[in-house]
């Protein structure tokens, strides 16, 4: 086959490929002659991926090998290993394997992304060679093969940066003349250019070209990748000029040609002047004739311009019978059009003389033999420069177009019976992989299943039998028997005071209260995490301290803590620990970090879910020889091999004697299959274990679904390689959890971490780090690798645009606070770049259309200056560019004047508003003004009274909504005198309270009905909605519109339309319960299609956010642009500890 690339231009160079060839018989290890072994493969193949992995230029690792067995398969096998890593896919980069086998193979090998089929040994060396630039030749049976390569080597002149590495073994065969470039594999390291591509975008599903308009779709789909149909601008953008098709059906007596194509008016004449230009006026029409020699030639025309607005036209079979024994002569003999490869360079030249046209390609084919051939030629003109890697990819719907194309007319000219052998192939190849996807399907179902089972069993056993069981009766809730159930002795020990053990008092009626509050909020939680972890994974994220909230919410539920065990005078401590450079201390208020967690409280859940399983194995496995107190530590670490997540160990102080059997047996059933193969039900062993891992995938945001499990055939299959279970984890990426021992245990006297000679018995999983900041450039923005790895470190990344908006067409989901975009780069993102604003005020004033990817970004989108991450590099003050990050968005605090008074732009204030004096000037001043609780009604009346709302707001807050402020320190009058009215918490807060926020919802509203309680319990309240109405927080009152009601009238409807769109423009958000939009819409007849209509029309506005008691599985239908947020996180942050700050934080978290 004769290849003809690039006439005028070298390969764009976007990505590496090296070719591997060798034996491909597993006897080639056993024989010494050869001098090879797996394990020399293994490291090569790791020498060649960690410089891939080091490289900030190479995006993709394209491996190529001439199929299954030997040589091949270990190769395939580690670089799979590799491609599977999360670090890899972290940092935007992908390992591609690519198979070239010859037609003769039957069997399709495994393990590969990519297939390619040639018809013969010879082709198949040659494709390997155009493809790759690093040719590797390994020992083998392959002395043709290799002999084939280096003679092809030596006219290989115009292929730049080709390298053939041949091992030692080469150097003796009988073939070896003179002498190659042979360089070692850190040629690698060579600094090339590669465009952001993401090939495995594009699928490479055999293509259903049956026909030429079926190629032309499937072309299309690559040019439009993840663009729908109906956003495709074919008619204006023109991507294709001609699809010019024809083909020969050559017999003993007859010579018939036939032409199809797809031609614009343009190319027509452009063709026509190419024939005069010929001097050919023999031939007939515009037709490129199909030829005796195989051709695959493509090149960019260099000098073409893009042509606008021309349609496309069909031009259906036509048939050529009055060919002359002349041009049958010339067809068969050649000329003008059938020189070597004259016909392409010379058609290629002249359009790029004419500038028409951007990248042409041509396939020639033939199939037959004797007075019997069929002879197929394809011309296709593309109207831009296409990447290599969508070359590749239109060659492969070609290659199958000719393929199926021909195994219709081989039926004609040969006779039916092999094209209905071929056809019923087909369907069986159809039938069997519908069959593979189906049970896939299945699979996946039945694992769902599996785990719904196992969420059920361990909530009835852990928490409902060991918690729940005591409260079953009404004297249960006496006051005597709540207080033992939450002071209950030698069980759990506190580690923060409750208020009662603070003030070393009686707990009071209302503190009791508040404490089954907390026990049945908790299980409130657990239900909606089940339901959210058995139906998929949630794209919201929310931040979460790990010892402010996530330890101390878990330590106030004394209920919970105190039975959870199952065992009467168990008597525990838990110790949440961080290591440091110097080694390690107890979590406090001071040295907290943040971590994020999917669905917020649910993700909290899926957390303690972990811990709750700890606790109750190691009661329920240790009790002889239990220590007087049981100390499990839970232990925070930077991950050395996920970078960008937190690894979680913990474990208790009972030492084990036999730790390494119990991991081992541990770990297998963790990797064992949750079902029992010999009756397909849920197996009946180690189902906490179960239930921890799915807990750690949770937390990964990883589906349960797709959760890696070994039957015990494979899992035995795997331990005869010799490879322990933490290996197996490693080799198939199962980092959601897994046990392991360790030295260390608890020290009460030294209130730290000691080592013993003991091992002690634990988990491992890991939790998300927070996501602060992406830069996205007009290139990719290169920093050294430890400056990018030490920001990352704090949650801030770099990308270049193009990789950007690939990333945005595959549904990547950004979790981060900003996203800042370069201003050179913003018309590289068509309608998303106009949505990006240098400042909030901007966005408010000047508000664009809103587009569908919104819903998978944040919504602060700031337009910056090219040299603005420049100041966070240079000065490598992270609290000092954020403090301009925020300056920028929100505005500064206060403009100095020589003379006349500050003029003050945005306070922070307690209990009372600033007002204009001498020194400062609060005319045109956004405050935010706090109360302690309600402790003064006199003062928030005169506070509230005749505001400016636009000006000023005002919250009372409670201890746990103080909390949740930005950096708060534990005193709202230091805070606020100290803190907030410093940058960047001042900007967050005005943030925040300003906010306009819509919410339909009838649990808010219920909630708004009631009255928040004076501090002085004999003082006056303050109704909720009067607060939310003073924090732009906008809710329909009950008496005019009741947002409970089981039907909505037609007034109904109307009003609530109209309240929402009264305030839509101002708003930031819109909030609203789908089973209220149901209600609204029930007596439509297309109920579905009503509320998506509605909901498109709405978040062309503003950020409309979706909630739901049933889960996110139920809102399959959604418009993509709409967001979802889970019910859990929107009742804590609205209703159990109301605070803006929070509400405003989880609603820009929310993500499709």
């Amino acid at each position: 086959m004769e290849t003809v690339t690039n006439v005028f231009t070298e390969e764009d160079n976007h990505s590496y490929i090296i070719c591997f060839l060798g034996g491909r018989d597993e006897s080639i290890f056993k024989n010494r002659k050869y001098n090879i072994s797996k394990r020399y493969i293994e490291q090569l193949v790791k020498e060649i991926y960690e410089v891939f992995k080091k490289s900030s230029e190479i995006k993709i690792l394209k491996i190529i090998t001439s199929g299954a067995g030997g040589i091949s398969e270990v190769i395939v096998k580690k670089f799979k290993k590799y491609s599977d890593k999360r670090d890899l896919r972290e940092k935007g980069k992908e390992i591609q394997l690519i198979a070239v086998i010859t037609t003769e193979e039957k069997k399709t090998p495994i393990g590969y992304d990519y297939v390619v089929r040639t018809s013969n040994v010879t082709e198949q060396m040659e494709v390997m060679m155009n493809l790759s630039n690093l040719f590797i030749g390994l020992p083998g049976s392959t002395s043709t093969n290799i002999a084939t390569v280096v003679e092809t080597i030596s006219k290989k002149d115009s292929k730049e940066n080709f390298i053939v590495l041949l091992h030692s073994y080469w150097y003796s065969v009988p073939f070896w003349k003179g002498e190659l470039p042979v360089e070692k594999v850190k040629t690698l390291n060579k600094a090339f250019f590669f465009n952001q591509i993401s090939p495995r975008q594009y699928s490479l599903a055999t293509s259903k070209t049956a026909d030429l308009e079926d190629l032309k779709e499937d072309i299309l789909d690559c040019l439009y990748i993840n663009v729908p149909k109906e956003e495709r601008k074919i008619e204006e953008e023109v991507p294709i000029l001609a699809i010019d098709f024809n083909y020969v059906i050559e017999e003993e007596k007859e010579v018939k040609i036939f032409s199809i194509s797809y031609e614009t008016e343009s190319y027509i004449d452009t063709s026509l002047e190419y024939f005069n230009y010929l001097d050919d006026s023999k031939y007939e029409g515009n037709m490129h004739f199909a030829r005796e020699e195989e051709v695959y030639a493509v090149t960019i025309l260099p000098n073409g311009k893009h042509r606008w607005s021309e349609p496309l036209h069909y031009y259906p079979e036509k048939t050529h019978t009055s060919v002359s024994e002349y041009r049958l002569k010339r067809l068969k003999n050649g000329s003008h059009l059938s020189g070597k490869d004259e016909i392409f360079k010379k058609f290629a030249k002249f359009l790029d003389k004419e500038q028409y046209g951007q990248t042409l390609l041509w396939r020639c084919k033939s199939f037959g033999a004797g007075l019997n051939k069929l002879r197929f030629s394809i011309f296709i003109l593309f109207n831009q420069q296409l990447p290599e890697t969508k070359i590749n990819i239109i060659k492969l719907h070609v290659e199958n177009f000719i393929s199926q194309f021909s195994s219709s007319k081989t039926a004609e000219v040969i006779g039916e019976k092999n094209n209905k052998i071929e056809e019923s192939n087909r369907e069986l190849l159809n039938i069997n992989k519908k069959l593979k996807e189906s049970k896939k399907i299945v699979e996946e179902q039945a694992r769902k299943a599996a785990y719904a089972q196992v969420f059920i069993r361990n909530l009835s056993h852990n928490i409902i039998s060991h918690v729940l069981v005591h409260l079953q009766k009404g004297e249960d809730f006496s006051f005597n028997k709540l207080k033992s159930h939450i002071q209950k002795p030698n069980t759990y020990q506190g580690s923060f005071q409750l208020p009662w053990e603070e003030k070393q008092r009686q707990i009071t009626p209302i503190e009791q209260q508040e404490q089954l509050a907390v026990f049945f909020r908790y299980i409130s939680n657990r239900c909606f995490y089940l339901n959210e972890a058995v139906y998929g994974i949630t794209n919201t994220v929310a931040e979460k301290r790990v010892y402010g909230e996530l330890f101390k919410q878990l330590d106030e539920n004394r209920i919970l803590l105190n039975y959870i065990s199952g065992i009467d005078n168990f008597k525990y401590q838990i110790h949440f620990i961080k290591e440091t450079e110097e080694g390690y201390e107890i979590f406090n208020e001071k040295n907290d970090i943040s971590i994020m967690l999917p669905g917020g409280t649910i993700g909290q859940q899926a957390f303690y879910n972990i811990i709750e399983n700890v606790i109750r194995n190691t009661a329920k496995h240790n009790v002889i020889g239990m220590q007087d107190c049981v100390h499990f530590v839970v232990k925070f670490s930077n991950s050395k091999s996920l970078k960008k997540y937190y690894e979680v160990e913990i474990f208790d102080s009972i030492g084990q004697t036999n730790s390494r059997r119990l991991k081992g047996k541990l770990n297998n059933m963790l990797l064992k299959s949750a079902f029992n193969m010999n009756n397909n039900q849920l197996r009946s062993y180690g189902l906490g274990q179960l239930e921890m891992k799915a807990a750690g995938a949770f937390l990964q945001q990883e589906d349960i679904a797709k959760i890696g499990e070994f039957s015990e055939k494979t899992l035995k299959e795997y331990k005869k390689t010799g490879k322990n279970v933490v290996e197996i984890f490693q080799e198939h990426n199962l980092t959601f959890l897994h046990a392991f021992t360790t030295n260390q245990v608890y020290d009460e006297a030294l209130q730290n971490l000691r080592e013993t000679e003991n091992r002690y018995l634990g988990y491992r999983f890991y939790v998300k780090k927070t996501e602060k900041y992406i830069f996205v450039f007009e290139e990719d923005y290169f920093l050294e690798e430890k400056n990018k790895k030490a920001l990352e470190s704090y949650g801030i990344s770099f990308l270049a645009v193009e990789e950007f908006k690939n990333s945005i067409r595959e549904g990547q989901v950004y979790s981060h606070e900003f996203i800042f975009l370069q201003e050179g780069a913003q018309d590289k993102l068509g309608e998303l770049g106009e949505c990006f604003y240098k400042t909030h005020n901007d966005k408010q004033t000047n508000r664009k259309e809103r587009v569908e990817a919104l819903s998978l970004l944040p919504e602060r989108l700031m337009l910056i200056e090219k040299d603005f991450a420049k100041k966070l590099i240079d000065s490598k003050d992270i609290e000092d560019f954020e403090k301009k990050v925020w300056e920028q968005w929100e505005g500064i605090q206060y403009n100095m004047k020589e003379k006349s008074p500050c003029q003050m732009n945005q306070y922070i204030g307690i209990n009372c508003k600033g007002k204009t004096e001498g020194i400062n000037d609060f005319k045109f001043c956004k405050q935010v003004i706090f109360h302690d609780h309600l402790s003064n009604y006199n003062a928030w009346s005169e506070v509230v009274r005749d505001i400016n709302k636009n000006l000023i707001t005002v919250e009372p807050l409670s201890s746990a909504a103080q909390r949740k402020l930005p950096e708060y320190n534990g005193s709202l009058s230091i805070y606020v005198d100290k803190i907030a009215n410093e940058s960047p918490i001042c900007q967050k807060l005005i943030e925040a309270y300003f906010n306009k926020v819509i919410v339909i919802d009838e649990r808010i509203q219920r909630a708004a009905e009631s009255f928040y309680p004076a501090k002085n319990s004999d003082a006056q309240g303050v109704k909720e909605a009067e607060i939310f109405s003073c924090i732009n927080v906008l809710i329909p009152k009950k008496e005019e519109i009741d947002l409970a009601k089981e039907h909505f009238s037609e007034e109904d409807k109307n009003a609530i339309i109209a309240y929402i769109e009264n305030d839509i423009e101002k708003a930031e958000f819109l909030v609203i319960h789908y089973g209220i939009l149901e209600r609204i819409y029930n007596n439509d007849t297309n109920r579905t299609e009503a509320i998506n209509k509605q909901l498109n029309k709405w978040v062309k506005v503003t950020r409309v956010i979706v909630t739901s008691g049933r889960g996110r599985q139920t809102l399959e239908h959604l418009p993509l642009s709409v967001n979802y947020l889970n019910i859990s996180s929107l009742l804590y942050a609205f209703v159990e500890n109301r605070n803006k700050y929070s509400i405003n934080y989880i609603l820009n978290q929310s993500r499709r």
